[in-house]
């Protein structure tokens, strides 16, 4: 995901021009096939992930060979539409940038700007944290069994039954690490999952674990509330604006 489009000459409770806000929204306009490019990358490689655990799970009850066959088809299918996404990104990007960068220099600088005072009586006006909206929201379940591990730690294909408790940490790793996600995020999850079902497997006789992985990312906003204004300031903001 790309960057949203900021002013530093914008100040919270200052008034604006509208040509500042229009200028943002161009730019984020030209932003727009990357972040849709991005979008269906991150949704195919989640894809991918994801049946390829259910493929795992299909070889494991041992499925017939036909439907097996039928499914590596499809795999493969992702993984070339994957790469088309991946080439769509890249091209995106690049042409993104040239377009902004265009953009830019047709704009006024933004290092340094003045406006009116603003009209806010600061004294009795406050700021109060907000969600206005959602970003994204992803959601996925699935089962490690310890009988499993301890089947092909059995038949010599499994060192341990530490075997399961990597693999599910590792799933909670891919689940939160992808393009544009926070890579820290991941692994602190992904070392909380380890941690507490390793402990769970040397203190207790289990049968499965069942993870449950959620992400939900939303936009906060601060606003004034309450907003009260300053007569005077106001009418001098508006003499200004309307002279």
């Amino acid at each position: 995901m790309t960057s949203i489009p900021a002013d530093p000459t914008l100040a919270l409770g200052n008034i604006i021009r509208f040509e500042q806000v229009q200028n943002l929204m161009e730019i984020a306009e030209l932003q727009k096939p990357v972040d849709l490019a991005s979008e269906r990358l991150n949704n195919l490689i989640g894809s991918s992930y994801k049946l390829k655990m259910i493929f795992d799970q299909m070889v494991n009850l041992k499925v017939e060979l036909s439907v097996i066959k039928k499914l590596t088809k499809e795999i493969q299918a992702l993984k070339k539409s994957t790469g088309e996404a991946a080439v769509d990104l890249a091209e995106a990007t690049i042409q993104a940038g040239r377009d902004i960068r265009e953009k830019k220099l047709k704009m006024s600088q933004t290092k340094i700007g003045k406006s009116i005072e603003s009209p806010i009586d600061w004294a009795i006006s406050s700021l109060a944290p907000q969600n206005i909206s959602y970003d994204s929201l992803r959601f996925d379940v699935k089962y490690f069994s310890e009988l499993e591990s301890k089947d092909k730690s059995s038949a010599g294909t499994s060192q341990s039954n530490e075997t399961s408790t990597e693999k599910a940490s590792k799933y909670v790793k891919e689940f939160f690490f992808l393009p544009g996600e926070n890579r820290q995020t991941a692994n602190s999850h992904a070392k909380n999952s380890f941690k507490t079902r390793n402990e769970q497997v040397q203190s207790s006789a289990i049968l499965g674990t069942v993870v449950i992985a959620a992400s939900c990312v939303h936009k906060t906003a601060d606003i004034f509330a309450p907003c009260i204004l300053d007569a005077k300031k106001s009418i001098g903001a508006w003499n200004h604006i309307h002279p």
